[in-house]
This record gives C-alpha cells, structure tokens and sequence, in this order.
C-alpha cells in the first residue's frame, strides 16, 4: 500500500487501507501520518477527513477531530456517522450539551443507530435525566444487532 501511495499519493483506497491497517496494528502516529498526507492531496475528500478525523480522536487531537468532523458535516449535514463521531468529540472534551445535539441530529437522521442512541442514553445518564436515558438503553436494546452493545444497553436500562 505504501509503494502504491508513493506512485500515486491520490489513490483513496490505498490510503484509507493503510490507515487501517495501521491503527489495527496499534500505530496511531504511521496512522496519522498517512491521513494528514491524505487529506493535503484530497482536502474535499469524504474519505480522507473521516480518517483523519478518526485518527485524530482515538490519538487526543480533538480540535483537528472537531475541525475534519463538521467539514464533513458542512459538505453533507445528512451524515449521520460525522454527527455521531463529532458527539464523541465533544464527550471527551466535556461539552455534554454539544454531544446530546450532535447525537440527537445523528438519530433524527438515522433513528435505528444503536450505537448513538446508546451513547445518548450515556449522556442523558450523566446529566440526570433518568428517566430519558431509560427509554434511550430500551430503544437501543430493541435496535442493537452487536449482542454486546444491545446486553450492555439492558444492562443499564435495567439499572435505571
């Protein structure tokens, strides 16, 4: 993959590959070399702000996270996936209000998406509203196709 980004540092898929593989095997700086190098020659591309964007926020650079996220988001504010990755931005920044409008829209654009609607019974937990977050663990449990996410989520409904 790398020999074929040295002949073409615009072939998305080599680069998305490699990144992936990279953060598979654990190096999230190979990783974040390859999805800077990507979004220099494709800076309108989908692909390689998502990567970054994932790279960024699994390594702590949530400002570049941020900043991919809602340039994806501004491109096609329909993208449910940015609305609910730029939510995990704003969670581990603190910004709970953010996070819970992020989730929100994410879900108002998708509303079987187990995985933000999980987090936002999370987010409705911290902040008290028990009773809400209920409802958002039920509705994840009835959505989950991830046995693991959908036991978690009874988990906590049942805790509530």
């Amino acid at each position: 993959l790398e020999d074929a980004l040295n002949r073409d540092p615009r072939f998305a898929a080599a680069a998305a590959n490699l990144v992936a593989l990279h953060l598979q095997g654990g190096d999230t700086a190979a990783a974040r070399a390859v999805a800077d190098r990507f979004v220099t020659f494709a800076p309108d591309s989908a692909l390689a702000r998502y990567d970054r964007g994932l790279v960024a926020l699994r390594a702590g650079d949530l400002p570049t996270a941020r900043a991919d996220f809602r340039a994806l988001i501004g491109n096609d504010p329909t993208y449910a996936v940015a609305h609910y990755d730029l939510a995990l931005v704003e969670l581990r920044a603190g910004r709970d209000d953010a996070a819970r409008a992020e989730l929100e829209q994410a879900l108002t654009l998708s509303p079987g998406y187990a995985r933000a609607r999980f987090a936002l019974g999370t987010v409705l937990m911290r902040g008290g509203r028990r009773a809400d977050a209920r409802v958002a663990f039920d509705r994840c449990a009835r959505d989950a196709a991830d046995p693991t996410l959908r036991a978690l989520a009874i988990d906590l409904r049942d805790k509530l």
